[in-house]
């Protein structure tokens, strides 16, 4: 599976966490050059693997070009609209 293949080529861990349901996921970049992706174990199945492919999204396209990303209240929108259509794009592909 290409998700798969892109978490081991670019070094990043995934971790489950219980926390707010309004919390899907988030990306905690190591200063060791490895990424954690942190989802939250309270949403279901169909969620976690959307928000998997959401975060890996801004690990390949948003942080190589920025260390960290903030989203609250929304400052950041075009970073997660864009990681959002390339989540769609690769469920759709997946679901094939």
């Amino acid at each position: 599976m290409a998700v798969l293949s892109k978490l081991r080529e670019h070094d990043i861990q995934v971790n489950f966490m219980s926390f707010h349901p309004a919390v899907r996921g988030f990306v905690y970049p190591c200063p060791s050059d490895h990424y954690h992706v942190i989802i939250n174990e309270r949403i279901s199945f169909e969620m976690r693997r959307k928000t998997l492919i959401h975060e890996v999204a801004h690990i390949l396209k948003h942080l190589p070009n920025k260390r960290y990303l903030v989203n609250i209240d929304n400052k950041r929108i075009y970073f997660e609209k864009e990681a959002d259509e390339i989540s769609r794009k690769v469920l759709a592909t997946l679901k094939k």
